[in-house]
């Protein structure tokens, strides 16, 4: 049996191993997150403000019908994007949460 040293010295080694790899993780996440984001928005780089407002309507509508869309799913969209958009740009917005709740 060895001793308490030992132990502490062993436990440490996990806690630390554990650590690494979870931010290994982490990063491979943040990676993956940044080349879907990059293949988004080159996807929808060439439409126009009228087809990404019903290309943003048809994918709400399609999670909607699904049951896979939650509020707090909306607000992170609406905290996220609100600070880019003009005026008439988050009335918009907000008319189109409103509509997307709604049905």
């Amino acid at each position: 049996m060895g001793n308490f040293s030992d132990f502490i010295k062993n436990e440490n080694n996990t806690y630390k191993n554990n650590n690494e790899s979870n931010m290994k993780n982490n990063n491979i996440d943040e990676n993956a997150n940044k080349i879907k984001l990059e293949e988004m928005i080159n996807n929808y780089k060439g439409l126009s403000q009228s087809e990404l407002m019903n290309e943003f309507i048809k994918m709400t509508m399609k999670k909607k019908k699904d049951g896979t869309l939650k509020e707090s799913e909306l607000e992170n969209i609406k905290k996220t994007i609100l600070p880019y958009l003009t005026e008439e740009q988050k009335t918009n917005l907000e008319n189109i949460l409103n509509m997307v709740r709604n049905v």
